[in-house]
């Protein structure tokens, strides 16, 4: 197993350890080969070596090669041909993939993957034409290609290809994984549709993202012991970067031709990024133009190398060689070497017609110079007149890529093959409409990698003249004017920025490839579907033999042509300052001075100070330049972080914005900075005008902040302090400070005012007050403030109103409580004066009557709460405007009405119940009770008769609904006084006390001291309860019973008046069950007497004998 796959696959890890340790070699080795090339052509390649021409190459010579490498193989060979089995060679534009299949199959190639020239010819021609005839279906892979609209690509495409191999040597069996990955930029250097300028049929993602989750995803599918990956079309940094990234990779086949790996560099390792080594190799010789065979032997150790080494032949052909013979070159396969030439003749015959002549040859050679690549070539100018010639009178210039341009064609007589050598790329004429400054942009674009090591976007142009300085950093070659063929006229005149014209490309760049994403993006109008390049170019030389050498001077490098120094810069100015480190200074704008119709230029601004001291705080200052609101933008940015700053916005100085400025501020003060990006971009001509910066730094703090133990505070919204200062001082009254931060308060403006100090907004002058200075507005005279407007002062607004408002209502709760505790008081006394005999005898019908004045009670509350609601509403109807006290007065009236809605509910079930009570108390009086409870018959020792005994604990069941009923109204009640209590004194207090709302008032206070009595008499409504339930336990136990056994014996008394079922039921219900007592019934049914021997009633004997009691009414 991988050491890479261990935390992908720990749980199959510890559940087969075991099994693993005792069945694997204590260390698992193995050796294998791979073989490898890529960019093979049909045909040798002539170069020289050591300064002579000699011969490398070609499928025959290639395939002795590879023969000669089977013979010596003692390791398990994998032979793969990397990107680009189809070229530029008129064999390829031939056959298009069908015999190139077949030669790299009879050489003995296995595996491949898929480059920009194998795409030249769509990816159908691919599909179908190599892949589908041999066995490189399905053996090539594209791991991070998307590749499901093109069905035929997905019948032979791969992600990924496992291997199982079997070392001769140690007889290891180990399971290898090929993959590949390729570059997203592919579809821009290659046609990835059937059709240039229809719908792609690839896609392809980010190689480095797309590569960690695969190679995650097939470690865990297929646990394999190596992994060989292959990049296609991606530059080594991007290779280099995914080896030491992405775990799990042993070998990795680059394709960056510009990688040179060869000789003691071959291959060559790195780290990757467990720390295990990754093998980096490549098939670029240090020869020109020529790829290499490469043959790299590993042993692995574990899964991980171990040991290695390698060869890179650049593959020397004997065949017409031009130097003597020597054992150093490989004599062709006489075979394949036959085949080929039957394959070449009709390339030949069909190409090796003459259409033409030319008078000088038209340059265009490929390396080492590269003329079409870094500057005006002949063949580059021929073929941009001809795009103009072919169009017409639909294009006002022409401009190709020097890329596109393969060879050089000789003076003389010319033939198809020579316009197929030069174009080998098949791109055909696209027109797109632009402005003038996409134009220039586009322009700026091919002029940035001229020394990029033969980059192809050099413009080659027609009806255009410019000069660069190659000496300039990349993105500021334009110089001077940029002119352009008025046909009009007759002449050339300066190109307009803001013009409209209608530029002759290819399909290649109008697709955005070579970096020209403007061709793509910013075109006003395009047509893709024009005639081919070479086609065109050989209807031109056809037209015009013999064909005398193109204008030349259309393009000029300053670096070369003129001395001294460069004219102004001319066109988009985008550049990137090198860190300024002096701890103040003025920075100057680079594309100050020449005309610019853009520009995109960022300053670093990294001070340090004396002492290599880092800065608290960094100050910029502008000036020098308006901004265009409508085009242009300043943006700063923290360096470490590259965020915006979050700065005060220049319209009020108040708002916090992002640093993004469309108009220039005059300084911005950025505290706990160490580092700043400063940013312009203007998207508009500029003549001249330049922006100036003027910064300083220090290790203090801005004013609006105090200096921190470890950062700049700042001050809190309300106060200021200036720069040094150290403490923050609130703003005095009439001014205030908006935001955190402010150096300074601000006056509040007319009709605003702030009346007190330390204020952070000023409040407006509004419901008719009248403003009198920065500190104060005030009602008109016979006005009065209700903190909301001013308004009229009734009769009832006074001080005396209010006072007399509040002290109703206390009256009123005064008197309540006053009349219950003189109630009481007088039932007390009443008592005294009644003998005992008497009070029993009352006791007994005054229990009946109680719950009539407890019914009566229950009405007039649910009444008078009622009313309450009533006069809550009536009240709030009479506040007036649109605030929050008349939010906040319906929000309690609402909370008080569902209170006293459920409050009703519960009274009018107590009544429901208290009358079913009163019914069975009055049957059991009838009946003789005399006793209402067990304290009574505690003191009354002839109330010892069953009746009695049911009469008091009835009187327990009434008991204890009261002490429910009581606290789940009471409690309730209280909570929904609070509020309205405190909206009313508040709405009171600010619009005067009207009738309405002291009435309100009134009935509050009356209904919450009701409550709050309900609430104090609960305690001692309990405490009855608990000492009625005492005596209720004695008394039953002199009796032999407990109260479940009491109840159900009582059920069955019969008397000429009794209980009905339901009243039977209401008595069970009034027995609360003890946990304690678990011998509930056990005299009613294990008992040895009846109920009839105990003289409670007669009892019905069951079929089965036993005694049973029998429920009936009485």
């Amino acid at each position: 197993m991988k050491p890479q796959t261990i935390p992908r696959v720990f749980a199959i890890a510890v559940l087969l350890s075991a099994a693993f340790l005792c069945t694997a070699d204590a260390s698992k080795s193995f050796t294998l080969s791979l073989i490898h090339t890529s960019g093979t052509n049909s045909s040798y390649t002539t170069s020289k070596y050591n300064n002579v021409n000699r011969n490398f190459g070609g499928y025959a010579a290639l395939k002795t090669a590879v023969d000669t490498i089977k013979a010596n193989l003692t390791a398990p060979g994998i032979f793969v041909h990397g990107i680009n089995a189809l070229g530029f060679s008129t064999f390829s534009q031939h056959w298009q993939g069908l015999k190139e299949s077949e030669y790299l199959e009879d050489i003995g190639f296995q595996y491949t993957a898929f480059g920009t020239r194998d795409f030249f010819y769509g990816p159908e021609a691919y599909a179908n034409n190599f892949l589908a005839n041999s066995s490189f279906a399905g053996n090539c892979i594209a791991s991070n290609a998307l590749i499901s609209k093109s069905l035929a690509l997905a019948q032979y495409v791969t992600p990924y290809r496992t291997l199982t191999f079997t070392d001769g040597i140690s007889g290891n069996t180990s399971k290898v994984v090929l993959l590949s990955f390729i570059s997203d930029e592919f579809c821009t250097r290659s046609r990835c549709s059937a059709v240039q300028g229809n719908p792609i049929q690839v896609k392809i993602a980010n190689p480095i993202s797309a590569m960690k989750t695969f190679v995650a995803d097939v470690i865990f599918t297929e646990n394999p012991d190596v992994i060989i990956a292959m990049s296609a079309n991606t530059d080594y940094a991007t290779d280099l970067q995914i080896a030491q990234s992405v775990p799990g990779i042993d070998i990795l086949y680059v394709s960056d031709d510009k990688a040179i790996i060869e000789g003691t560099d071959y291959p060559r390792a790195v780290t990757g990024p467990t720390g295990d080594t990754v093998l980096l190799i490549n098939d670029q010789t240090s020869i020109t133009n020529v790829d290499g065979l490469g043959h790299l032997r590993v042993t692995f150790k574990d899964g991980v190398p171990y040991a290695w080494n390698g060869t890179l032949d650049p593959v020397m052909s004997c065949q017409d060689d031009p130097s003597p013979l020597n054992s150093t070159c490989y004599v062709p396969d006489p075979t394949l070497k036959q085949r080929l030439d039957n394959d070449l003749e009709p390339v030949y015959a069909a190409l090796n017609i003459t259409v033409g002549s030319l008078l000088v040859a038209l340059n265009g050679a490929q390396g080492p110079a590269y003329p079409c690549r870094t500057g005006e070539c002949s063949s580059g100018s021929a073929l941009a007149d001809a795009m103009l010639w072919k169009m017409d009178a639909q294009c006002d210039a022409a401009m190709v890529n020097g890329g596109s341009i393969r060879a050089s064609v000789p003076a003389g007589n010319v033939t198809l093959m020579n316009f197929f050598n030069m174009l080998p790329n098949k791109n055909n004429i696209a027109v797109a409409r632009m402005r003038g400054a996409d134009i220039l942009d586009s322009l700026n674009n091919g002029l940035s990698r001229i020394n990029a090591s033969g980059s192809g976007r050099f413009p080659q142009v027609a009806n255009l003249i410019f000069t660069y300085n190659s000496n300039n950093l990349a993105t500021l070659r334009l110089t001077g004017s940029v002119m352009i063929y008025n046909k009009t006229l007759g002449e050339y005149v300066e190109l307009d920025p803001e013009g409209e014209y209608n530029l002759c490309v290819n399909d290649y760049m109008r697709g955005g490839g070579d970096g020209y994403t403007a061709l793509q993006t910013k075109a006003i109008s395009a047509f893709d579907q024009g005639p081919p390049l070479d086609v065109v170019l050989r209807e031109y030389v056809s037209a015009y033999s013999p064909l005398s050498a193109p204008v030349s001077g259309r393009i000029r490098d300053l670096a070369v042509n003129v001395s001294g120094t460069s004219p102004p810069l001319t066109g988009s100015c985008t550049f990137t300052m090198d860190p300024v480190t002096s701890a103040s200074g003025n920075v100057t704008d680079v594309c100050a001075g020449g005309y610019r119709y853009r520009e995109d230029v960022t300053w670093t601004i990294s001070p340090l100070l004396p002492n290599s001291l880092q800065p608290r705080s960094i100050y910029l200052r502008f000036s020098n330049l308006a901004l265009n609101p409508s085009t242009d933008t300043l943006y700063i940015r923290d360096g470490p972080t590259q965020n915006l700053l979050t700065v005060r916005s220049p319209a009020d100085n108040v708002t916090l914005v992002p640093a993004n400025y469309t108009t220039l501020p005059d300084r911005v003060d950025v505290p706990n900075a160490a580092s700043l990006l400063v940013r312009l971009v203007t998207n508009r001509p500029l003549d001249g005008e330049s922006l100036r910066l003027q910064y300083t730094a220090d290790t203090g703090c801005p004013g609006g902040y105090l200096l921190g133990t470890q950062a700049c505070l700042a001050c809190t919204a309300g106060t200021f302090a200036q720069k040094d200062d150290s403490v923050c001082t609130p703003c005095p009254a009439g001014s205030i400070t908006a935001t955190d931060g402010m150096a300074a308060c601000t006056q509040c403006a007319p009709g605003t005012f702030a009346d007190h100090a330390g204020q952070s907004r000023c409040k407006t002058c509004d419901g008719g007050r009248i403003w009198n200075s920065a500190q104060s507005c005030e009602c008109p005279a016979g006005n009065y403030w209700n903190d909301f407007t001013c308004l009229p002062i009734p009769a009832s607004h006074s001080e005396t109103g209010q006072i007399a408002g509040i002290a109703v209502g206390l009256v009123v709760a005064a008197g309540g409580i006053a009349f219950y505790v003189h109630r009481r008081r007088m039932g007390i006394i009443k008592r005294r004066q009644m003998g005992t005999r008497k009070q029993t005898e009352l006791k007994a019908d005054v229990a009946m009557k109680h719950l009539l004045h407890d019914i009566a009670t229950s009405l007039f509350l649910i009444a008078f709460e009622s009313g309450d609601v009533a006069t809550d509403w009536i009240a709030f109807l009479g506040v007036h405007g649109d605030n929050a006290y008349k939010v906040a007065y319906i929000i309690a009236s609402i909370f008080g009405s569902v209170i006293t809605f459920i409050s009703a509910a519960i009274r009018i079930y107590n009544i429901y119940a208290l009358f079913k009570i009163r019914r069975v108390g009055i049957k059991l009086v009838a009946s003789g009770a005399k006793a209402t409870s067990f304290e009574a018959m505690e003191r009354v020792k002839d109330a010892q008769n069953d009746s009695d005994l049911h009469l008091a604990l009835l009187n327990l069941r009434t008991l204890r609904q009261k002490v429910i009923i009581t606290i789940a109204v009471a409690a309730p009640g209280v909570l929904k006084g609070l509020p309205i209590f405190v909206v009313n004194a508040l709405v009171g207090r600010s619009q005067g006390i009207d009738m309405p709302l002291m009435i309100s008032f009134g009935f509050n206070a009356l209904v919450f001291s009701n409550h709050v009595k309900e609430v104090c008499g609960w305690f001692a409504l309990r405490h009855l309860y608990a000492k009625q339930k005492l005596l209720a336990d004695k008394k039953l136990a002199e009796r032999g019973l407990q109260r479940p056994d009491a109840a159900h014996r009582l059920m069955t008394h019969r008397s000429s008046v009794g209980p009905s079922k339901a009243e039977v039921e209401i008595v069970r219900s009034s027995v609360i069950v003890d946990a304690a007592r678990p011998e509930i019934g056990e005299k009613v049914d294990g008992g040895a007497e009846s109920d009839s021997e105990k003289g409670i009633g007669p009892t019905h004997r069951a079929n089965d004998g036993a005694h049973h009691d029998t429920k009936h009414g009485l």
